[in-house]
C-alpha cells in the first residue's frame, strides 16, 4: 500500500505504521463478530512478524516491507477471518511481493468442499467473503486518502 502525503509527480509514499493499522478492521467494523486477536501493527523488521507473514523459502516477498497490520475475528458457526496488510517502502517493492504472497497464501488454503445449501426455498447468505473483502478494500482506500477509516460491515 502507498499513500498519505505522496511525493510530487503522482508518486505515492508508503503508509506509516499508524495508517496501516487503521486500514485493518477493528471490532467496530465487524459488528457481531468475536475478536480473536485485536487490531495491531508492528515493524516488519521484527523477526516474529517476518516469519509469520513471509513465505519461509521466499523471504524476498518481504523485501522493502516496512510495517504490517493484522486482526482476526470469529463469526457464526466457527467461521474465522483474518485481515493483514503490509506497507512497503515503494510501489515497486509492493508489486514484486504481491504474486509471491498470493502463491504462498493459496498453498495454505483448504481444499474446496461441498456445502449443504438446504432445501429449495431456504435462505442463504453467500455474500460473506465479498462483503469482508469490500470492507477491507474501502478501509485501505480511506487510509490511503489520509482519511480516518470508518467503513464497517452492514453500512
Amino acid at each position: 500500500m502507498a499513500g498519505c502525503g505522496g511525493g510530487g509527480g503522482g508518486e505515492a509514499t508508503a503508509l506509516s505504521e499508524q495508517r496501516i493499522e487503521l486500514a485493518v478492521p477493528d471490532a467496530k467494523a465487524v459488528p457481531g463478530w468475536e475478536t480473536l486477536s485485536a487490531r495491531a501493527s508492528g515493524s516488519m523488521k521484527e523477526e516474529t512478524l517476518r516469519g509469520s507473514l513471509c513465505p519461509k523459502k521466499g523471504q524476498e516477498a518481504c523485501k522493502g516491507a516496512r510495517f504490517m497490520g493484522i486482526a482476526r475475528f470469529k463469526g457464526a458457526e466457527q467461521t474465522q477471518v483474518g485481515f493483514w496488510a503490509i506497507a512497503y517502502q515503494d510501489e515497486k517493492s509492493a508489486e514484486s511481493a504481491y504474486g509471491l504472497h498470493w502463491d504462498w497464501c493459496r498453498k495454505g488454503l483448504a481444499e474446496p468442499e461441498s456445502v449443504d445449501l438446504g432445501g429449495l426455498g431456504k435462505q442463504r447468505d453467500a455474500g460473506l467473503v465479498k462483503d469482508l473483502a469490500s470492507l477491507f478494500a474501502v478501509r485501505a482506500q480511506e487510509a490511503q486518502d489520509c482519511e480516518t477509516p470508518t467503513a464497517k460491515l452492514g453500512a
